[in-house]
């Protein structure tokens, strides 16, 4: 019994040794391969987790942008300055500055009329060529005058407009040149904004016509209304049927030059009244002769008065108040109330360069004044220039 119980003990003691030696001592944890396994499979999720979210990150595609037609025409000084030491301009001079280079002299535009959209800024100058069957064109200056874009026009049958295009005004949502006739009317041409490109050549097929009483020699837009206006010449233009009146001033002048205001909708389109055969004016206002250029901001009106290439070129400057026409002037059967644009009213006038074309304002109310005598027509026009001026309306 003795030697069992020693034995049992003996056995006991051996056993306790084996499981001291197999028992490690204590530590960090060694990795097991179900533990390293786990690890890796962890590391691809999270590097897949990344690769997604660098991939969502990317924008989105999108159809390429449409590729922008080359501009054909250049904007680059073609004439040298010889009128800076001219007297006749020192008050212009002293005052005025320029503005921009027009575009497209080079090639052989002549310039005519000049609007400005009242929220861009941007510039659009219209041409014509005197090439035969080129259309006359629109180009446009951005708000810092650099050129971006030209319109090459083209009549719903496809043929070029070849027209002088004298008169070109932006409103808010459309663009208005002197355009065809509309039967026994004058009329301008519209075009939606929203259809003529912000850059490059294009050509512009134009299907809207809005047929008006008066010659649309010139065109001005400002705060609602669409103004437009006659070069009247005795017997060198027809002045249609209406307007083609005399009118006296207080000191016993002949003026045969009108301009007329039309309300355009809250879109700034210009339409004709229900019964009308043509867009109806609300106010009329007589000029003297020769006038290229008009604008009208808050009673104030400016004319650019020209005519011929050794010929200096005026500004006249008036101050009215459009609720106070004292005149009337009755055409088809219409009576409109009318002011004379005369020495009654006329802040001031001053002497530029000849040729003054179209006149528009900036956001400040100074007026921006194209010319035409930097043109190639006319090479040996005295005192030309090539841009276009900026100049503040006087102090009354």
């Amino acid at each position: 019994m003795r030697k069992f119980l020693l034995l049992l003990l003996a056995l006991t003691l051996l056993l306790a040794a084996c499981a001291a030696q197999e028992t490690p001592e204590p530590s960090e944890p060694p990795s097991s391969p179900a533990s390293s396994s786990s690890h890796e499979e962890s590391s691809v999720l999270v590097s897949s987790q990344e690769e997604v979210s660098a991939e969502s990150s990317l924008p989105a595609e999108e159809d390429p942008p449409e590729e922008v037609p080359p501009l054909t025409m250049t904007q680059v000084s073609t004439i040298t300055d010889n009128f800076l030491n001219v007297s006749d301009f020192k008050d212009f001079l002293a005052g005025g500055e320029k503005y921009a280079l027009i575009p497209g002299l080079k090639e052989g535009i002549v310039p005519q009329g000049m609007g400005r959209h009242p929220v861009t800024g941007y510039v659009y100058i219209s041409a014509y060529f005197t090439t035969e069957n080129t259309p006359s064109v629109i180009l446009v200056l951005d708000e810092k005058g650099s050129f971006v874009a030209e319109y090459h026009m083209y009549k719903e049958d496809g043929t070029p407009y070849t027209g002088h295009m004298g008169g070109v005004c932006v409103t808010e949502e459309y663009l208005y040149f002197s355009g065809p006739g509309v039967g026994d009317y004058y009329g301008i041409g519209e075009i939606a904004l929203a259809d003529l490109p912000k850059k490059g050549a294009h050509d512009v097929t134009f299907t809207s016509v809005v047929p008006l009483p008066i010659h649309a020699s010139y065109l001005f837009y400002d705060q609602g209304n669409l103004w437009a206006g006659t070069f009247y010449l005795s017997g060198s233009y027809d002045m249609g049927k209406y307007f083609n009146q005399k009118v006296k001033t207080s000191a016993g002048a002949s003026y045969g030059g009108f301009a007329a205001m039309f309300p355009v909708d809250e879109n700034g389109r210009l339409t004709v009244p229900e019964g009308s055969d043509y867009a109806v004016p609300t106010l009329t206002l007589a000029t003297v002769d020769k006038v290229q250029g008009f604008t009208c901001r808050d009673g104030k009106v400016t004319l650019s008065v020209s005519y011929g290439r050794n010929n200096n070129s005026t500004l006249y400057f008036h101050s009215i108040d459009p609720e106070k026409a004292t005149a009337t002037y009755t055409a088809d059967g219409k009576t409109y109330p009318m002011i004379v644009l005369d020495d009654t009213n006329r802040v001031k006038k001053v002497t530029a360069m000849g040729m003054t074309e179209g006149i528009t304002l900036d956001e400040k109310g100074n007026v921006l004044i194209l010319f035409e005598s930097g043109a190639q027509k006319y090479y040996n026009a005295k005192n030309p220039t090539d841009c276009v001026w900026r100049f503040p309306f006087p102090e009354e």
